[in-house]
């Protein structure tokens, strides 16, 4: 136990055992002042972390976002290049193909809106240079015509990375933030082993105290009253 000049202040004691137990923290007065300093350090770290723990949550939800939009877009992009293969089967008449080129561009069209809809708390998600020559390359193109199959591929390809990436970066968030919990886990545990105050230890220092001060305002009172009868008994 940390050795203190309390031991000689009954009054002092009682008064550092009564605010650990309001407050159930330790006191310089009571714990060693290393102790308090580094479990104060922990304790910041540990707000710190879990901060950045929360950032770590909202950045996942904003790629899960992401991830699905991306699949949305895949599953058009998909369709797209169904149509372009039916286009060319060669056994379509005229209004099989303009059927066909309908949907198309209401899938394009849909592309576009997948752009401006994707958003996460007011931020663009798919705004970037590359999804837009993508739907550039796409719109405006005959479904029976190369450059359609074409550029539809190059969708594909495009968007399949992106979704690598994306996944990636949600692995990569999930495994910090696991290791996020372990550590401020491991930081609250042992800031608190260092910074609070044992209840049933204080309580007692406090009892302890109570009864040196009350034994030391006895010993006062019964000083005090044999040196005023040795007085009396000198003027008598």
């Amino acid at each position: 136990m940390f050795v203190s000049s309390l031991t000689s202040d009954p009054v002092a004691a009682m008064s550092a055992r009564m605010r650990e137990i309001a407050t159930g923290k330790k006191s310089f007065q009571t714990a060693p002042p290393s102790d308090i300093a580094i479990s104060s350090r922990m304790i910041a770290a540990f707000g710190m972390e879990s901060a950045q723990s929360r950032n770590d949550l909202n950045a996942t939800s904003l790629e899960q976002t992401r991830s699905s939009w991306l699949d949305s877009t895949q599953s058009s992009l998909a369709r797209l290049g169904e149509i372009s293969v039916k286009a060319n089967s060669g056994i379509l008449s005229s209004s099989d193909k303009a059927n066909l080129q309908t949907e198309a561009d209401q899938l394009v069209k849909g592309l576009g809106d997948i752009q401006r809809d994707a958003r996460f708390n007011g931020q663009q998600l798919l705004g970037d240079a590359s999804f837009t020559d993508m739907l550039t390359s796409i719109s405006g193109q005959n479904v029976d015509s190369a450059d359609f199959a074409n550029a539809v591929s190059d969708g594909v390809e495009s968007i399949s990375s992106r979704q690598a990436e994306t996944g990636s970066e949600l692995r990569r968030l999930d495994m910090r933030y696991t290791q996020s919990l372990s550590t401020q886990e491991n930081l609250l545990k042992t800031g608190s082993r260092l910074g609070d105050a044992d209840l049933s230890e204080s309580f007692l220092a406090f009892t302890q105290s109570s009864i040196l001060g009350q034994v030391q305002l006895a010993m006062q009172a019964q000083g005090q009253k044999m040196e005023s009868e040795r007085i009396k008994s000198l003027i008598g």
